[in-house]
């Protein structure tokens, strides 16, 4: 008899856990659509915004004339291009975020973790240029992101070049053959010893199209008079990260997010 009962009282724990993590996992789930939906009113408002300010400068380009028109449709149009890529990509994130919340959601109650309990199942973390996260096997994947997880490189050209920086795209190659990145950047470092200023880092460490390695690391030049420039960095605005200088290195992503995360590169006296 009280060997029955025991047994009744397992099954009802069971039952009432099973109860409880069904319900968590709702819960999860409801907040990952949630929001998924809030970003993607975000995604499309910052970027219908970004799109109409590229028109607007499309039309005052009818004010100008010859070759400073051509230059302006021209720079108009890419602003605009540039909008709608972004807003492909932003849109593209989002989607990943949604399924790596709903997956993580299904670890709840598995107690499965990666590195001897530091990190759980579904955490996305940084390490230094790699974005990893903890699977369920328990073993780390990481992907090197293109620019260590740095989003603020766009540096105003009087600003780069007021403080001894080289605003221009990255090019490398031969004088005949010299390709370079749509994008502008302020470039540091070098033979130059070009810097950035205040609040900025040199980055050296991005891996530009997954290109980025070896002796093309020394090929950059000045286009203008070709001219070559050694290993030269991009500089890249400070994150605000309040946590820094706590003395724990908080790396963990919140939900896909990882620009608050911290690495050695944006807070160095935290990690190691």
């Amino acid at each position: 008899m009280k060997k029955s009962v025991i047994f009744v009282g397992l099954v009802f724990s069971l039952i009432l856990l099973n109860g409880v993590l069904a319900s968590e996992y709702s819960t999860c789930i409801r907040g990952c659509v949630i929001n998924t939906q809030t970003s993607i009113n975000d995604c499309i408002s910052e970027f219908t915004t970004c799109s109409e300010n590229a028109k607007i400068q499309l039309n005052d380009c009818s004010y100008y004339f010859g070759k400073n028109k051509t230059a302006c449709i021209k720079d108009a149009r890419n602003v605009l291009t540039k909008c709608n890529t972004d807003k492909k990509t932003c849109l593209k994130n989002i989607d990943s975020s949604v399924n790596r919340c709903k997956k993580k959601c299904s670890y709840i109650g598995k107690n499965i973790t990666c590195e001897k309990g530091k990190y759980d199942a579904g955490e996305v973390f940084l390490n230094k240029c790699d974005r990893c996260e903890c699977n369920a096997n328990r073993k780390i994947s990481c992907k090197t992101t293109e620019y260590c997880n740095f989003a603020s490189f766009d540096i105003p050209k009087e600003s780069c070049e007021s403080n001894n920086g080289l605003f221009q795209k990255l090019c490398a190659g031969s004088i005949m053959s010299t390709k370079c990145t749509q994008e502008v950047y302020c470039q540091c470092g070098g033979k130059l010893n070009l810097s950035c200023g205040e609040d900025l880092i040199c980055l050296y460490d991005f891996y530009l199209n997954k290109n980025r390695k070896g002796q093309f690391a020394q090929e950059w030049v000045r286009l203008a008079e070709y001219k070559k420039l050694g290993n030269v960095g991009i500089c890249v605005k400070k994150p605000q990260l309040i946590s820094c200088g706590n003395g724990i290195c908080d790396n963990i992503c919140d939900n896909e997010n990882c620009s608050l995360a911290e690495t050695s590169y944006n807070c160095a006296q935290d990690c190691k």
